[in-house]
């Protein structure tokens, strides 16, 4: 006996599609990883899995995803803000002689207000907060709506020399990052307490000379896309030598595109559950 997949199913596996070919063509967030997992997730596990084998009664056995959570997943997905939107992209603390020009830098998305945000400065040894830096300003556009801005670490105390030591950005509301150099710890009090930092891998020595620092390098749109190097030439509130944002695509594929990605989608899935129902 045949079995017909329900409308919701294929509904489902159409709003797969749509989240594969328009994800990041509209410039949202919305990596290739991320959209080849919500294609696994809908199309295959919604969709396939209706498929299945037929029960002893003759009745198709049912698919445990409906449809409101297909379109909640896949919207979802879309509008959703999986990018960081703010990021520590360059930092200086140790230099050759008597620390000079210390600062941290922040970039992300144009037009994002810093107002409300805090940098926090923790000391690795005990983990505690030793300064708090307030920050305001709009992140400029420097590059396909992407910028940065830079704030100095001027007074005491300045930032400390590491192993480690830590930065933690607050956005007011939650801690975005929890950085540290020269080792990684858990701080134990403000508002990164009880969280532990993640090393940048690269640190500043007593030999670094005067005007460097420790930067992002890569291309991408957040952080996890980008990867720390050793000290170079800085570029204090500008973005980095070697960090690149692409230029988001504003079309979206044409309807005849879509829809042939849908038709291939589909005989997968016709394919596979007519395996499944010789099974």
């Amino acid at each position: 006996m045949a079995y017909a997949a329900p409308a919701s199913d294929l509904l489902c596996l159409f709003a797969a599609t749509l989240v594969w070919t328009t994800g990041p063509q509209v410039g949202l967030p919305v990596s290739f990883s991320e959209r080849f997992d919500c294609l696994l997730r809908l199309g295959w596990l919604n969709t396939v899995q209706a498929y299945r084998k037929q029960n002893n009664q003759g009745k198709p056995m049912k698919t445990k995803l409906h449809l409101s959570k297909c379109v909640a997943c896949a919207f979802g997905l879309l509008l959703g803000t999986s990018a960081q939107a703010v990021w520590i992209n360059e930092f200086h603390y140790d230099n050759t002689g008597t620390d000079a020009g210390e600062f941290i830098e922040i970039a992300g998305s144009s037009g994002t207000d810093l107002a409300g945000y805090e940098i926090l400065l923790y000391n690795g040894a005990d983990g505690l907060l030793y300064r708090t830096l307030t920050l305001s300003g709009l992140i400029d556009n420097e590059s396909n709506g992407y910028g940065s801005l830079a704030f100095d670490v001027v007074g005491t105390p300045n930032l400390q020399n590491g192993a480690p030591d830590g930065i933690a950005l607050w956005d007011g509301t939650a801690i975005v990052q929890f950085l540290s150099y020269e080792g990684s710890f858990t701080a134990v009090d403000g508002h990164a307490a009880g969280k532990s930092s993640s090393d940048v891998g690269v640190s500043e020595l007593s030999s670094t000379p005067v005007g460097h620092s420790l930067q992002l390098a890569g291309t991408g749109t957040s952080y996890n896309d980008f990867s720390w190097g050793a000290p170079a030439a800085e570029s204090k509130g500008s973005i980095n030598s070697g960090q690149g944002f692409p230029a988001p695509i504003t079309s979206v594929p044409d309807a005849g595109s879509s829809f042939i990605l849908f038709s291939v989608a589909l005989g997968f899935v016709g394919f596979a559950s007519r395996r499944r129902l010789r099974a």
